[in-house]
């Protein structure tokens, strides 16, 4: 069973604009040094939290628009 992992989508006029995928226990971009980085929804855009499995392989854009489409029904799906 693959665990599911934190993703936060930022989506404008329906389509997928922005990810960022959260490691474990770990707020969005933080680092040892305590600096973070996070997405923010700009004007007319809307920030989304998933839980979702993360394919392991996002190398190729094939793979990347498989997890961008199961992402868009996710974000449908809390609608």
């Amino acid at each position: 069973m693959t665990a599911l992992q934190r993703v936060l989508v930022i989506t404008e006029q329906g389509r997928i604009v922005g990810t960022q995928i959260a490691p474990d226990g770990v707020q969005p971009g933080a680092t040892a040094s305590g600096a973070s980085a996070r997405l923010r929804a700009g004007p007319g855009q809307t920030v989304h939290e998933v839980h979702v499995a993360v394919p392991a392989d996002l190398a190729s854009l094939e793979a990347r628009d498989r997890f961008h489409a199961m992402l868009a029904k996710e974000v449908s799906a809390k609608k």
